[in-house]
């Protein structure tokens, strides 16, 4: 497989040349080697290692899956090679949470996204939550936006959250709004 990667990639450089059309080095095959246990972030930053992108220090694991996939378009990768693919830690789901958690550990503000393109589905906040209850709305708050998760996060067990600056998911939960009122709506 390294000798086709290899060949391709030299056949690629001297027919297409160096750099691409916009200006970025060409890179025909990125070859990414995994290791045990290996989960989509460590995936992600692996792919902008390669790259040498100057945001490989830190970042969510959708943040540096966006920015492997400027990657890759950018320098026209036409081949990846993910050696020991079967290391890759494939999640359970298609969902991807964000929360917010309190000194004490309890979710204050969660948002769920499903699939590839990311659609919010779950949208909650637990001061809403309570304002919701009490004024007697709790079912179609909870239809419409979802629920906080019900334990502290110290009682999790199983997961292992990626830690977020205030700011990281401020900035989540600041993009989310215009979604978030479709929440629970029909598709039209």
């Amino acid at each position: 497989m390294l000798a086709f990667a290899r060949e391709f990639h030299r056949r690629e450089i001297a027919e297409q040349g160096e750099f691409t059309a916009a200006g970025h080095e060409r890179w025909p095959v990125c070859r990414v080697g995994l290791t045990g246990n290996t989960g989509m972030k460590d995936l992600n930053r692996a792919l902008v290692e390669f790259f040498g992108h100057p945001g490989r220090i830190r970042g969510t694991t959708a943040q540096l899956g966006q920015q492997a996939l400027d990657c890759v378009l950018s320098c026209e990768v036409r081949v990846l090679v993910l050696d020991d693919l079967h290391f890759l830690k494939w999640g359970k789901t298609n969902v991807c949470f964000y929360f917010e958690v309190n000194a004490e550990g309890w979710v204050t503000r969660q948002i769920e996204f499903q699939g590839p393109e990311l659609t919010p589905i779950a949208a909650a906040s637990l001061d809403e939550w309570q304002q919701a209850h009490d004024a007697g709305l709790l079912d179609e708050y909870d239809n419409r936006f979802g629920i906080t998760a019900e334990l502290p996060v110290p009682e999790w067990e199983g997961h292992d959250p990626e830690q977020l600056t205030p700011e990281e998911f401020e900035e989540v939960w600041d993009t989310e709004p215009a979604d978030r009122s479709q929440l629970g709506q029909p598709d039209s």
